[in-house]
């Protein structure tokens, strides 16, 4: 390994870079493809290829800083939260499939979350620079916060994105696992049964991430006139779906009587 990492090497062209970003950009769209026709784990390639053009790290230069383009460009975004909020979550929206259980071989429900793709109406800034898009959170809860840095560094750095770690942050786990959701899906309303368990929905940890690859290759897309062919869609994954519910793709509770954006 040290006799690679010693080899002499040579300074790549420009150019070199805008062809590997047409093809981390065709690796994304074919990933995308695997999920949206129900390969929902293929959101840990996505957010390897996601970490390879934006993370910028002390140790790791990202393909668009090699670009310098990371700071310029503008960037898609598909998450409004509002500045009092105190629970919210974006990007997604619940639906119940029917699915065959692997180790019965029967048919049940199963509560997912899907991408929004596009939200249903826009709220604030459309647009947006780099660090704000990419510190900005996503998911806000008791114990859930997230923003898009934390859900691609923990997919592809603990989750077997590129590396499997020994020890997982908490908080990334118990949605992983489904141990904790935002909503559960239950068999007679809240008001009737407060204190029902419930099914918690899963794959948040997915939706999101295909979501915010579906925002990058737009931004990209757009940023550089890329020739690349793109189709996001929930077709296929909602072919088997027996409810579905739009209402999440902005959920939020906040502070005080109304809704504040900046």
């Amino acid at each position: 390994m040290d006799k690679i990492a010693k080899q002499e090497r040579i300074k790549r062209e420009q150019s070199d870079y805008i062809d590997i970003l047409k093809e981390q950009v065709e690796f994304m769209v074919e990933a995308c493809e695997k999920y949206d026709n129900g390969k929902f784990n293929a959101s840990k390639q996505l957010a390897t290829y996601i970490r390879t053009l934006v993370n910028q790290t002390r140790a790791s230069t990202s393909l668009l800083t090699h670009l310098d383009m990371q700071n310029k460009m503008k960037f898609y975004n598909t998450s409004f939260l509002p500045k009092n909020a105190v629970y919210f979550l974006s990007m997604v929206f619940m639906c119940v499939i029917r699915t065959k259980d692997k180790s019965t071989n029967k048919i049940i429900s199963e509560p997912i979350f899907l991408p929004i793709f596009k939200p249903k109406k826009y709220l604030g800034n459309r647009w947006m620079g780099f660090d704000e898009w990419w510190n900005k959170k996503i998911i806000v809860s008791d114990h859930l916060t997230f923003t898009r840095f934390e859900m691609i560094w923990f997919m592809a750095n603990q989750d077997g994105g590129t590396h499997v770690d020994e020890g997982v942050v908490e908080k990334y786990y118990k949605i992983s696992k489904a141990t904790e959701s935002m909503f559960y899906l239950t068999n007679k309303p809240i008001d009737q049964d407060p204190y029902q368990k419930g099914i918690p929905y899963k794959y948040l940890h997915f939706a999101i991430v295909r979501q915010i690859a579906h925002e990058l290759i737009f931004s990209l897309i757009r940023e550089f006139n890329l020739n690349v062919k793109y189709k996001p869609t929930n077709q296929v994954n909602l072919q088997n779906a027996v409810s579905i519910s739009r209402d999440v793709d902005n959920f939020c509770v906040v502070k005080g009587s109304s809704i504040e954006y900046e």
